[in-house]
């Protein structure tokens, strides 16, 4: 059986509506073992013809057989895995990846194939350089070597995988008449230790060197001889002296579920280095390409970041006892067009607790009591305040401001009406001189005694806690007001009717429910003609909340808006990476590459552009929020000091939206470069 069997082989060009016959009526037989040159003039089909016997290309009329295979009809993946398997190229100008090393470039057929033998091939690769004498260049880039140790170079990589065919293109078309002389008696040595090579050359020095000679012209073989049996020039034997034909052969042990993992890794660790290769060697325009995705993927942390500070200033400053009340009154305003004006209210002694008891499962009701325009004297100075009564302990603690100094009041104090107070934090200065002696007390003003009267109230109160600055978005003037027990106003002011009070409802209760059936339970008993109103502060906040969820929907829109623009960037700067690379897809292809492993190579170079992008935008995110962050707090220190802002859902939603942008945009220019033909790549200069 024949290496290679062509029968009535032709080919044809085809292209804008031009066709260029390039072999007609080709009829071949090439044996293994042999030195066969294909010679012939610039235009007469060799390239055509290495392009079919490396399997680059597939005839487009008659038989092509490959040890016995008709390959014509195979698809691209199976020819990858042949020219992997069997074939080792040499070309004219090296095919050398710039961004690989020497040793690199010598492993690539190693990445696309299904050997999981890496080590092995790894010491052959050494080994080869070494019998090239090349041992000290392993780690050296291809621009740092001259053309004949590229060319030993590629030598060494068409050797790597034992190939049943070593073709070379011109192999000494770009090398001085030396070096040239070295390779041709290293190929004299190859062939005598059993090596199939075919040889496409013009030169007929170099064919020379060959046992047979083929001559093409015009498409077609003229003529086909075998050459006169030379004897080993001296340029051989100082060459087999130092080459000694090929390494032995690598042994392929059975691998384990290890070796399959290990070998997995590697090439994957291959895909991302080569791919990192790629954007650094372009680092201004791969900075610039992912520009528009990073600032996008920055205003998707900025959003989720700042909601979560937003929600911190919520829960510092709306989110507590007062704004999760309820506020329940006699609405005298939209009563009084059904000729009601005034409603008596609850007895707050007797009535009210009556009223409460029923709802009691549901929340906790307290009467609102205050007096307006009291005269408070101090021991240095008088005053006008408001007073507001406290119902039970627990409404003090509700008061939603810090105790700064002293104590609220003691449950039995309440119960009986003791006559002590707590001031509101812009209270101090209004009852107490700058210079009054009594500032100079570390615990000043507890125990100061302030008198009160002109407001139905005349009494004595001893102060026992001093309250810090409270919001007053849902409680107006509630820094200017002294809290006194309920009791100790009733028993000044005597009995007091309620028309206004508030609910502190329970967890599990909905706030508007709860309203909506108290004020509906007061017109049933009070008639249909009074009118109650009520206040959810909560429901204000959401409206806010809903606001400002807005506000973030468009500017999220904004960022999508970035990210969409930032990935017909990356889309448009892969369709231009894949244009200016189609030689090195030529080269990928014939050293074994499948179409997946093209698309996945520039599929990686596009995600790991996009991740990084959408790391970058990720920490500036990070910085912009947490900066915010940390002026608010400096603005606002109420809020209770900075707290770093992580964000992890962004940062989440942030990297999941880079991989799929390098994905989605990166997907059909990978695509394109997959399904490039090798012969048509290799064409490309």
């Amino acid at each position: 059986m024949s290496l290679y069997e062509l029968h009535g082989v032709g080919y044809e060009y085809q292209g804008e509506g031009v066709t260029f016959r390039a072999l007609t009526g080709i009829d071949l037989h090439i044996e293994a073992g042999e030195f066969v040159a294909i010679v012939g003039a610039s235009g007469s089909g060799k390239t055509t013809m290495m392009n079919l016997l490396g399997l680059l290309s597939s005839p487009t009329e008659g038989r092509f057989l490959f040890r016995g295979d008709d390959v014509g009809a195979r698809d691209e993946t199976d020819k990858a895995a042949l020219r992997n398997e069997t074939i080792g190229f040499v070309f004219q100008h090296f095919a050398l990846l710039p961004r690989l090393s020497v040793l690199d470039n010598i492993l690539l057929p190693y990445r696309f194939s299904e050997r999981v033998d890496g080590r092995a091939l790894e010491a052959r690769a050494r080994l080869l350089l070494a019998r090239m004498g090349l041992s000290d260049k392993e780690d050296r880039m291809p621009a740092e070597l001259s053309g004949g140790q590229k060319q030993r170079v590629a030598i060494c990589r068409a050797l790597l995988m034992e190939p049943v065919v070593l073709l070379a293109d011109e192999p000494t078309g770009a090398l001085d008449s030396r070096t040239s002389a070295e390779v041709l008696a290293l190929f004299d040595e190859l062939h005598a230790a059993g090596q199939t090579i075919l040889v496409i050359t013009h030169d007929p020095d170099v064919a020379a060197h060959a046992r047979r000679q083929i001559v093409l012209r015009d498409g077609k073989v003229v003529e086909d001889f075998l050459n006169p049996v030379r004897q080993l020039t001296s340029a051989s034997v100082v060459s087999a002296s130092r080459v000694e034909a090929q390494p032995p052969s690598t042994p392929i042990a059975s691998p384990s579920r290890a070796d399959f993992f290990a070998d997995s890794l590697r090439r994957r660790a291959k895909f991302l280095q080569n791919a990192l290769a790629s954007l650094t060697s372009h680092k201004l325009r791969s900075a610039l390409t992912g520009l528009g995705l990073m600032i996008g993927v920055t205003s998707i942390l900025v959003i989720v970041g700042l909601g979560e500070v937003v929600q911190h200033v919520f829960d510092s400053l709306f989110y507590n006892a007062g704004t999760s009340k309820i506020y329940i009154w006699f609405d005298s305003e939209a009563s009084a067009p059904k000729g009601v004006r005034h409603w008596r209210g609850f007895d707050m002694r007797r009535e009210f607790p009556a009223f409460a008891a029923p709802f009691s499962k549901y929340g906790r009701f307290r009467p609102f009591l205050w007096t307006r325009g009291c005269n408070v004297q101090s021991t240095s100075k008088p005053a006008r305040a408001q007073l507001s009564s406290m119902y039970d302990v627990d409404e003090f603690t509700e008061l939603d401001a810090p105790l700064t100094k002293g104590r609220f009041p003691t449950a039995l104090e309440i119960q009986s009406g003791a006559n002590v107070v707590v001031l509101g934090s812009d209270t101090v200065d209004a009852l107490f001189a700058k210079d009054d002696p009594a500032r100079s007390n570390a615990d000043f003003p507890l125990g100061e005694i302030l008198t009160v009267n002109g407001c139905e109230v005349l009494l004595n109160a001893k102060v026992v806690g001093l309250l810090g600055k409270k919001d007053t978005v849902f409680s107006g003037d509630a820094n200017d007001r002294l809290y006194l027990p309920t009791n100790t106003m009733l028993k000044s002011m005597g009995p007091r009717s309620v028309s206004f009070f508030s609910i502190l409802p329970n967890r599990d209760v909905d706030p508007r429910w709860l309203a909506d059936n108290v004020t509906n339970y007061l017109t049933t008993r009070a008639g249909e003609n009074h009118v109650f109103g009520s206040g959810v502060p909560a429901e204000i906040i959401e409206k806010i909340r809903g606001f400002l969820l807005i506000i973030q929907a468009l500017t999220g829109f904004i960022g999508g808006l970035c990210i969409v623009v930032g990935g017909i960037g990356i889309f448009n700067i892969m369709i231009v990476t894949v244009t200016e690379r189609v030689r090195e897809i030529g080269i990928l292809k014939s050293q074994g590459a499948k179409p997946r492993h093209v698309r996945n190579q520039f599929l990686a170079e596009s995600v790991v552009l996009c991740l990084l992008a959408g790391v970058a935008g990720v920490a500036v995110g990070l910085v912009i929020t947490n900066g915010l962050a940390l002026g608010l707090s400096l603005y606002q220190p109420t809020l209770g000091g900075y707290r770093f802002v992580f964000a992890p859902l962004g940062c989440a939603i942030g990297l999941a939206v880079s991989f799929a942008c390098g994905v989605g945009f990166g997907y059909l220019p990978a695509l394109r470069a997959a399904r490039m033909e090798p012969a048509a790549c290799m064409r490309e200069e």
